[in-house]
């Protein structure tokens, strides 16, 4: 702030860019990654005891009000993803007073349409509990209930996308981390807390909805103090308003289209072939599906830097583009390559013979393709990034009734083998396309092209190929000493030839904080504190 000649203090509408670092982008990607395994173990752990408890039937419904939370983010329109790329946009040009317009512009929007979420959500709970659902007579009246009570959750679940995006807009993943976690955790623990009381769904889901709602109040009020442009209200402006609603409305787009190229298969499989068969591919898809938490991790700090990069900084903005790729390959070419090799040992522990005769190739294909869909999402985020989530919605249409009809010919003539197939070519076709239209966006943009290491892409095509011949012609016998030989020489191979001497240096410096038995979260957390507590307000 500064004072006119009057005397009064006056608002300035720019502040300082905000500045990122490859120490600060990797521990949020470090914090991401813990974000999401957490909750995982947790619910390792409590799944079971829940089951005994409440029994198959209430459980179910249980897993199908975890389900329409999560589902409730729709109703944000795309707006919280926008809402991250322009907040980010604007603060990396230090023009924080447009961030604040535009924050609240978006949460009044983010309100509203879950207000109107939770209007359409009562008048279908009657039927969707009475006709669709196939709810056991005497759990309907609390079912009824419980959805009734969901459906005031869905404007908290709306704000709070969008909470979150700001504090992601910031690179505040710490921030939120620490609130994301223990909302998660709720999600199993609540029935764990209500259980020596009462065994109903209304309770569980009050606790569930109240974890949430302390969940958002404590986002807003961390982006509150992190960002003290947005404590002054101000009035929407249209143009803003417009801005928000044209990129999220593209997204949307793409969110409706997404779920049924994903989920698709399965019901082709279920009407064509057996409900078994079902089984047999859906088992191994799930177990694949994992690896998009390591994904997720690392372009859900990504997608934040890319769009603060996109508008003028084109150099950096390549950088961190060629560098999602490369850390995505370095840390998925492995894994994949483990499932790969000891896919018929993994399953045959798991899940039995039956699933080692049916899914072991279905399981290699499509842990390749998930490697292929992986990589295609850096450069989704990217065009994304660059304000063109257009392109994303139209490659989505295009895409969809072609891979109906591949699917449709692959499942008849080759069952869930045909499936995986088909999956694996639509994603490949997809990365193929992206990478085609991000190179040529950035040359119009920047005159800049990425820049792929050969040497990488030949060391993972040369992992996958090895991958499939190992499991071919060997057995475990000669799999797991084979495996462990190529991850050793892999590890060496990746730090003498594709890390660079800075990634060196913080790997070394993580190591050596590591073995001091310092925890690098419990740093983290005390140092996040002791910015808050410095903190000075800024306008």
């Amino acid at each position: 702030m500064h004072k006119d000649n009057s005397g009064k203090t006056v608002e300035q509408s720019c502040s300082a860019p905000l500045k990122l670092t490859g120490k600060l982008l990797a521990k949020n990607t470090v914090f991401n990654l813990a974000g999401h395994l957490i909750p995982m173990v947790v619910a390792v752990i409590t799944i079971p005891i829940i089951i005994g408890a409440l029994g198959v039937e209430r459980f179910g419904i249980l897993t199908l009000a975890w389900m329409v939370v999560g589902y409730f983010s729709l109703f944000d329109m795309g707006l919280g993803r926008a809402t991250t790329k322009f907040v980010a946009e604007y603060l990396g040009l230090g023009d924080s007073k447009m961030a604040g317009r535009l924050i609240w512009a978006s949460l009044l929007m983010l309100s509203g349409f879950g207000v109107l979420g939770t209007a359409i959500a009562i008048l279908l709970t009657p039927w969707l509990v009475n006709s669709v659902l196939n709810i056991p007579s005497f759990l309907l009246e609390e079912s009824i209930d419980a959805f009734y009570l969901l459906a005031f959750s869905i404007p908290i679940v709306s704000m709070t996308t969008g909470a979150r995006g700001i504090l992601e807009a910031q690179q505040r993943f710490d921030i939120v981390n620490y609130i994301k976690v223990p909302t998660y955790l709720t999600a199993f623990i609540a029935p764990l807390m209500v259980l020596p009381f009462s065994h109903s769904l209304f309770p569980i889901v009050a606790v569930l909805i109240g974890s949430r709602l302390l969940g958002l109040l404590a986002y807003m009020y961390f982006c509150m103090r992190t960002l003290p442009g947005m404590i002054r209200p101000s009035i929407p402006d249209l143009a803003l308003i417009k801005q928000l609603l044209s990129y999220g409305g593209w997204l949307t787009l793409s969110h409706l289209i997404w779920p049924i190229m994903t989920y698709m298969d399965r019901f082709i499989i279920g009407a064509m072939v057996t409900m078994a068969a079902v089984a047999y591919y859906v088992t191994p898809y799930e177990l694949v599906s994992k690896i998009l938490i390591i994904t997720g991790s690392v372009l859900a700090v990504a997608f934040p830097a890319m769009s603060m990069y996109a508008r003028e900084q084109h150099e950096k903005f390549m950088q961190l583009f060629d560098r999602a790729i490369k850390y995505l390959l370095m840390i998925l070419v492995p894994a994949i390559f483990v499932l790969i090799v000891l896919s018929k040992p993994i399953l045959g522990i798991w899940l039995g013979k039956d699933f080692v005769i049916h899914s072991a190739i279905v399981l290699q294909l499509l842990a390749l393709g998930k490697l292929i869909n992986s990589i295609g999402q850096v450069p989704s985020s990217a065009v994304q990034a660059m304000g063109r989530p257009d392109i994303t919605a139209k490659l989505h249409m295009i895409e969809l009734p072609i891979y109906l009809v591949m699917l449709y010919l692959m499942v008849k003539y080759l069952g869930i083998l045909g499936a995986a197939i088909a999956w694996t070519i639509r994603v490949a076709i997809d990365l193929g396309l992206y990478l085609i239209i991000f190179r040529r966006l950035s040359s119009m943009l920047s005159g800049l092209k990425p820049k792929f290491k050969f040497d990488l892409i030949v060391w993972s095509a040369f992992m996958m190929g090895a991958g499939f011949l190992l499991s071919a012609v060997t057995g475990p016998a000669v799999n797991i000493p084979a495996a462990i030989l190529m991850l050793a020489g892999s590890a060496v191979i990746c730090w003498h030839k594709f890390f660079d001497n800075d990634e060196k240096d913080f790997v070394r410096n993580f190591v050596h904080r590591f073995f001091r038995r310092k925890s690098p979260v419990n740093e983290a957390l005390q140092e996040t504190v002791d910015e808050l507590k410095s903190e000075e307000v800024k306008v």
